[in-house]
């Protein structure tokens, strides 16, 4: 339906479609400008790729639209929209790693949407050799940790404060031996390293789709090991129907799958922020 909707979005266009309707005394929304091929600029944490990945390749086959998308770290990503805002490159749209990486950007989006959230864990080499069983295990003699980087990323923001929250910070964190900007660099440690290099890292459950057969997995029992992930639309982006659009995709029911089988849960609904 690609061209379909390319006459459809000729006919809505701000500058082609939607003028000649008001000159004929019909009132209608603001459109997006018209493009035979437009680009829509996402940006996403990292934990969030393997989730949308194929809804954003079959978005483009079927809007007939590029996609240009960018995964990090949210703190690097956030503090990165700072030099761009205003300006050609800033993103359409943005989807968050937590909601805290969220909340900081909130004037520059309009009200984010709730997508999915993934529990934070302990992912050791097979057999568990450290025999860890949860969070305080972490602080034993000799252990070595790796964590994300608190101001690159939103897993690492929230490392800290999970550690603070249950009150072994000062225990857990001076064994810390790497600080990474992306979690998907602490799974690789793990799994290429076989407990050679580190014998534990704190990352999302949805970092280890594709290695759970090659790790042990230790849960967290703490209320404050979840990570929740909200998407939003700028407020200056031209593209804002098409953004739209893309966001239905990402809220779709064939979406919520991929979400699922990567080890989010599905969490839509209410919006934050401002309009």
């Amino acid at each position: 339906p690609s061209l379909a909707l390319r006459f459809a979005r000729y006919l809505a266009s701000e500058n082609i479609g939607l003028r000649v309707f008001r000159k004929n005394g019909f009132e209608t929304p603001r459109g997006d400008p018209w493009e035979a091929r437009p680009e829509l600029i996402v940006w996403s944490g990292g934990v969030n790729r393997l989730a949308i990945e194929q809804s954003i390749k079959e978005f483009k086959e079927r809007e007939g639209v590029e996609v240009s998308t960018t995964y990090g770290g949210c703190g690097s990503l956030t503090a990165q929209m700072k030099t761009v805002w205003e300006k050609p490159g800033f993103p359409d749209v943005y989807f968050a790693c937590d909601r805290v990486y969220m909340d900081n950007v909130n004037e520059w989006y309009l009200a984010s949407e709730n997508v999915s959230e993934t529990d934070m864990v302990i992912l050791v080499p097979p057999g568990n050799p450290r025999k860890v069983r949860g969070l305080a295990d972490l602080g034993a003699d000799g252990m070595r940790l790796g964590v994300a980087d608190p101001v690159k990323s939103a897993l690492g923001r929230l490392t800290v404060d999970l550690l603070k929250k249950s009150g072994l910070y000062e225990k857990v964190y001076s064994k810390v031996e790497t600080k990474a900007g992306t979690a998907d660099f602490l799974v690789n440690q793990i799994v290429v390293s076989e407990g050679k290099s580190l014998d534990a890292v704190i990352v999302y459950l949805a970092n280890t789709a594709k290695v759970r057969d090659k790790v042990a997995i230790v849960k967290i029992d703490h209320p404050a090991a979840l990570a929740s992930q909200p998407i939003a639309i700028s407020r200056i982006s031209e593209k804002s129907q098409l953004a739209r659009r893309f966001v239905d995709k990402i809220l779709s029911p064939a979406s919520q799958e991929r979400f699922e089988k990567v080890g989010f849960r599905w969490q839509p609904g209410g919006k934050e922020g401002g309009e």
